[in-house]
C-alpha cells in the first residue's frame, strides 16, 4: 500500500496551491486544460506512433501527482485504486524503458556491424 512506512504526506495551502480546496474540502474538480508533451502522430496505415521519451516524461510526473495525494483521508478502497493505479504506471513506464533499451541496442549493434 502507498504510504506505509513513507514520510507524511503534505497537507498545507501552499503545497497544492489552488488544488488544496478541491483536495481536501471534496470540491468538484476543476476542469482544466492538460498538454501532454508527448506526440501521437497516425501513419497512412492508420498505425499511431508515439514519442516514448516524452510520454515517459509526463507519466513520470502523473506519479508525482499520484504520489503526493494525502492518504488520510482515504477509504480502504480508494487507497487500494490509488495503488493500483502507480503500479499501473510504473510497469508501463518499465516497458516503455525497454523499448527505449532495445533501441540502443539495434542502433549498438549497426555501429559495430553485429547482426
Amino acid at each position: 500500500m502507498s504510504g506505509k512506512g513513507s514520510k507524511q504526506r503534505p497537507t498545507n495551502k501552499e503545497t497544492f496551491d489552488e488544488s488544496y480546496d478541491r483536495i481536501f474540502k471534496k470540491e468538484k474538480p476543476m476542469i482544466t486544460k492538460q498538454l501532454n508533451s508527448y506526440r501521437l502522430v497516425k501513419a497512412t496505415d492508420d498505425t499511431v506512433w508515439v514519442s516514448i521519451q516524452p510520454l515517459m516524461t509526463d507519466i513520470n510526473k502523473a506519479l508525482v501527482l499520484l504520489m503526493d495525494i494525502p492518504l488520510a483521508d482515504l477509504k480502504d478502497e480508494d487507497l487500494q485504486h490509488l495503488d493500483f493505479k502507480i503500479i499501473g504506471m510504473k510497469a508501463i513506464h518499465s516497458f516503455l524503458g525497454a523499448l527505449l533499451t532495445e533501441q540502443q541496442l539495434i542502433e549498438l549493434r549497426g555501429e559495430h556491424n553485429v547482426h
